[in-house]
């Protein structure tokens, strides 16, 4: 029986509406799954969201960022526009012969045939290259350590190979049928070479021909069966991909377009923190250690995942044999969500006997290793380079909150930085008293000297209390009081930032540093602030405000950057040398500030040389995420990695923005023997030496 006949219309419409119903049921579980997540609001601004929607789920955009997004916008694209011939085909399932010609003329179909034949082409090539570079070439970031995952990678490029093949062979053999049907007394192979009657869904489409002319051999009893064959192979493969993606990897295909909806709006702050509020007596605990504890969106982003493996390319932990790999941390929390969450769904809230014994797993040590989630720097790679904007950060950040304030399980190390916060208000072990020892012989004077003064300059720990870092904290004094600035600093009543502690886990001792600063802050009167540490700088001006301090931040490569255009700050000399700068994550990639230090260091040198990894896709030096005060013993060192990356432009001098860049610096080029010859410096030392 041909497609459309009785009783073939008959049982296709009956598979079709049980395939629908289970597809249907499938995605009500999954959406069951995630509305088990606590409450998180991503509702507003909806008009921009809904654009974001067209933007990269039908444009793209994220994807498109690679090279290799080339071949996924081919697939995707080429899979969205052959599913228009399967609609035809579905149609056909019911009305025998119907074809979009009837609707649009043969023109129009001709055209719609040769789209379908140039789309398909490019889906096919797109997926051997896809199955050449999984399986063959191999790079490092589609390894997984799941083999299930390659496995289920190859049986979707083949199912959508063969959906094209027999789309193709399906249209071939209707073809060479219609050119039977029209010129009995000629062999068919001549009607076909000789354009006799060629049907419009040929007529532009030299594929679907090349098809036709395998069958032109064939009676026209032999290819009916034959256009029953492929057209039931063709339905039962795209019904059966349908009831396959939701329990596949390529579940992101019905996940990523709500996490482009509900994705962090642009003048979000990166990896903002939530602060917890410690006055709420009913809480029982503090960090996040298992799924129960997770938000709606972060369970989406766990179901969105596309498992590419390009978080863990740009990982500096994954790229330095740390146990972390970001999308390994996805691919694992989300079978546990789906595990777990099913089990509770069936049970009712509970665990009931006989769930499977992967719903019973800890969260913190059976599905992620505790050094995994201590080894993320928090420098925002993953989060750039993932093509569904899942966030990461946030919860690695909930997960170290559990680690140290519900188990104490920290490192030797980061328990004494915690207790000079504490009692000194920075991680050394020196008196807060002699905070403002650096200022020593530069007339700087103190907020409570200069009530008036325009901007407050927030030292912070390092350019306080780290001899190297001090120099950085000095050669700003000079510029900012040679450039006529009024700025004052809090000297002793200037505490901790914040950033390490929050970063590590110890929100309580975090945000003891933050209320205290904004506190003072507020008192003094404070409305405009100098950072010379992109950490303060990020905390003051993204994390403040939910404290109660709102203020305008500046970091110090901005503000010299605008007193050079403004003539404030003159260079009367070029600094020799050939100089390279490294991209600090927490103003780069965290605040998108990526011009102002190079402007800064284009006035002061002329001979700049970038590295490879560069701006957005500048590799870490190390410390953020509070891994400044930790032991770095798993792996190769990853500030070594990228003063290696530094030193090898042939710079002799290697400029950061950041005092925590600056010691991961030195010490990479310690660790290279190359003291000698390369020196780390700040912009800021770069153009007060220009400046002299």
């Amino acid at each position: 029986m041909l497609p459309g006949e009785f009783p073939t219309n008959l049982i296709f419409g009956v598979i079709l509406l049980a395939s629908l119903a289970f597809f249907g049921w499938s995605v009500r579980r999954l959406i069951q799954v995630i509305k088990l997540g606590k409450p998180e609001d991503r509702f507003d601004r909806r008009g921009e969201r809904t654009a974001n929607i067209f933007k990269y789920f039908f444009g793209q955009f994220s994807v498109l960022k690679e090279p290799s997004g080339l071949g996924h916008f081919a697939i995707f694209w080429g899979f969205i526009f052959l599913s228009l011939g399967t609609l035809e085909t579905f149609i056909r399932g019911f009305v025998a012969g119907f074809s979009y010609e009837w609707i649009c003329g043969q023109t129009c179909y001709a055209l719609f045939g040769l789209l379908l034949d140039t789309f398909g082409v490019l889906v096919i090539i797109a997926i051997i290259v896809a199955l050449i570079r999984r399986f063959i070439v191999k790079p490092k970031r589609l390894q997984s350590d799941d083999p299930a995952c390659a496995k289920d990678a190859l049986l979707i490029l083949c199912w959508i190979f063969a959906l094209v093949i027999f789309q193709w062979l399906a249209r071939g053999v209707e073809g060479t049928l219609a050119i039977h049907e029209h010129h009995t007394g000629m062999p068919p192979l001549l009607k076909l070479m000789a354009g006799f009657h060629i049907p419009a869904s040929l007529a532009w489409s030299p594929i679907a021909m090349l098809f036709a002319s395998l069958f032109t051999k064939c009676t026209p009893a032999c290819l009916s069966s034959m256009i029953s064959a492929f057209w039931w192979i063709h339905t039962l493969l795209i019904l059966g991909f349908l009831i396959y993606i939701p329990y596949s990897k390529h579940l992101h295909l019905l996940m990523a377009l709500p996490n482009f909806y509900f994705k962090r709006m642009p003048d979000q702050p990166n990896a903002h923190l939530v602060p917890i509020d410690f006055t709420d007596e009913t809480a029982t605990k503090f960090g996040k250690d298992e799924i129960a504890d997770y938000t709606w969106k972060q369970i989406l982003d766990h179901l969105a995942c596309t498992e590419c493996g390009r978080c863990q390319n740009e990982c500096p932990a994954f790229n330095t044999d740390k146990p972390l790999t970001p999308s390994g941390l996805m691919h694992h929390v989300k079978e546990h969500i789906l595990v777990k969450n099913k089990a509770l769904i069936d049970g009712k809230g509970e665990l009931k006997e006989g769930a499977p014994e992967a719903a019973g797993k800890t969260l913190i040590g059976d599905v992620l290793d505790p050094e995994a989630i201590w080894a993320c720097t928090t420098c925002g790679a993953c989060e750039n380079a993932c093509p569904v904007f899942n966030e990461h950060i946030t919860e690695i950040v909930d997960l170290r909150r559990s680690l140290v304030m519900m188990q104490s399980a920290i490192a030797p190390e980061v328990q004494l930085a915690f207790r000079n916060m504490e009692t000194n208000s920075n991680p050394w072990q020196i008196p807060y008293t002699d905070r403002a020892n650096w200022a020593e012989g530069l007339n700087v004077p103190t907020f409570a000297e200069k009530p008036d003064a325009e901007y407050l300059f927030f030292v912070g720990c390092s350019g306080s209390f780290d001899d190297r870092t001090m120099k950085i904290s000095q050669a700003i004094a000079r510029l900012l009081t040679k450039a006529g600035v009024s700025f004052a600093i809090l000297g002793q009543e200037e505490k901790c930032c914040g950033d390490s502690a929050r970063r590590l886990g110890n929100e309580y001792l975090g945000a003891m540093q933050v209320q205290a600063n904004v506190d003072t802050f507020n008192a003094k009167g404070v409305k405009r602030v100098i950072t010379a540490c992109p950490h303060c700088f990020n905390t003051i001006k993204n994390e403040y405000p939910d404290f109660g301090g709102e203020y305008e931040v500046i970091h110090h490569s901005e503000f010299l950057a605008e007193l050079l255009r403004s003539g404030k700050l003159k260079p009367n000399k070029s600094i020799a040398g050939k100089l390279t700068y490294h991209d600090s994550c927490y103003l780069g990639r965290h605040n998108d500030i990526y011009d102002a230090p190079r402007d800064v260091l284009s006035a002061a040198a002329d001979d700049i040389v970038e590295m490879d990894r560069k701006l957005e896709k500048g590799f870490c030096c190390g410390a953020g995420g509070g891994r400044m005060w930790m032991e770095e013993t798993i792996g190769s060192r990853i500030n070594e990695v990228r003063a290696r990356e530094a030193i090898d432009t042939g710079a002799d001098k290697i400029c950061v923005a950041c005092p925590f860049c600056l010691t991961m610096m030195e010490d990479g080029i310690k660790a290279h023997d190359k003291v000698e010859s390369v020196a780390a410096l700040d912009i800021a030392e770069i153009l007060d030496e220009a400046c002299e």
